[in-house]
């Protein structure tokens, strides 16, 4: 028997041990089996290889996968195409079951679509700017439109109201925070003779509150053509042809002209009456009606009840505002008739009558 006949043989036995196989006699494996088992691990490998491809990528990739396995069975078999009705070794049906199955559950674990860090970040890039933008809209919408925007609330004062304020400090109505610009504010109230000190902060939500010192009137001085009245500082606030309010103590023997209003009074007498003046507590100031700066022993203040006070010269005027309450306190309350009361700081004394 020659080589060739010896192969025939041999390949005989083979197809007859695979028939047996086919029957369930024997435990011989069929090489059919061996292709699916060695396709599907190449498709798991695949798969592993292409998990991190988009979605339709991969699903392409599966199904493109599928094709091939299904032509390169044909191609062994040798046959003109497999249908379903093929089930002579029940391989097709195991082929379409398996890829069936991996394929399915390859669609169900591919994950989502992730954003790369760079595409997320000119994403985060464009919100902030369009956030802006709108802000800065509306901003000038707020601005130019006749939109009432918070309240002005003034305090520290009863003088003055808030229509005073927004006539003084030249603000448009209806109220708009957004065009309302406190140093602005603060130097026209500033130029108001009304107003002594004043300041502004905010207060939430939209409230901007203005504290006011209004000027107080310290005394009240003859002038050429009425009387004029001053502050602490011999600022001219008031000009009248009377006397107003006769709780202000008034200056006398001062010889002044032409006085206009916010005038600032420079004469020494008249400026070291206004010290001692301001020097007076609430209560003290009640009770001093007059000073006179024109005696040649320097200034006489006269209580309400007419006792003549002799502060003398222009210094310690603040010791001695301190010193004539306490001694006019003191004789009102002994009810003691007196001539006049020396304010000497060193050695003070009351002349009775």
């Amino acid at each position: 028997m020659d080589k060739k006949d010896r192969h025939s043989t041999k390949h005989k036995q083979f197809n007859k041990r695979e028939l047996r196989s086919h029957h369930g006699t024997g435990s011989y494996v069929p090489p059919m089996q061996k292709e699916l088992e060695r396709r599907q691990r190449q498709l798991e490998e695949e798969r592993r290889r292409f998990a991190v491809r988009p979605v339709e990528d991969r699903r392409n990739a599966a199904d493109s996968l599928h094709q091939s396995a299904l032509e390169e069975v044909r191609a062994r078999r040798k046959t003109p195409e497999m249908t379903l009705g093929d089930t002579h070794t029940g391989q097709y049906d195991s082929l379409q079951a398996n890829l069936g199955r991996r394929r399915h559950r390859s669609k169900q674990v591919l994950p989502k679509k992730r954003r790369r860090p760079q595409e997320r970040f000119f994403r985060m890039r464009s919100h902030i700017v369009k956030g802006i933008i709108g802000f800065i809209v509306l901003m000038i919408l707020l601005y130019v439109l006749p939109i009432p925007l918070g309240t002005i609330a003034v305090t520290g004062n009863s003088k003055l109201t808030e229509e005073d304020v927004i006539t003084a400090g030249h603000l448009r109505t209806p109220v708009n925070l957004l065009r309302v610009w406190p140093s602005s504010l603060r130097d026209a109230l500033a130029k108001d003779l009304r107003v002594d000190t004043v300041s502004t902060s905010y207060q939430f939500p939209a409230t901007l509150v203005v504290n006011i010192e209004a000027r107080q009137p310290v005394a009240v001085v003859a002038t050429s053509f009425g009387f004029a009245t001053l502050d602490k500082n011999g600022q001219v606030i008031q000009l009248s042809p009377a006397i107003t309010d006769p709780s202000v103590p008034i200056i006398s023997g001062a010889k002044l002209g032409n006085i206009l209003l916010g005038d600032t009074i420079s004469d020494k007498g008249v400026q070291s009456a206004l010290t001692y003046l301001a020097a007076l507590s609430p209560t003290g100031k009640k009770e001093i009606a007059e000073v006179n700066i024109g005696t040649p022993n320097g200034l006489v203040a006269y209580s309400t009840t007419g006792i003549p006070l002799r502060l003398g010269s222009d210094s310690q005027l603040k010791e001695k505002a301190k010193l004539s309450e306490d001694m006019v306190a003191d004789v009102e309350k002994k009810n003691t008739p007196v001539q006049y009361i020396d304010v000497n700081v060193a050695a003070p004394y009351v002349k009775t009558e």
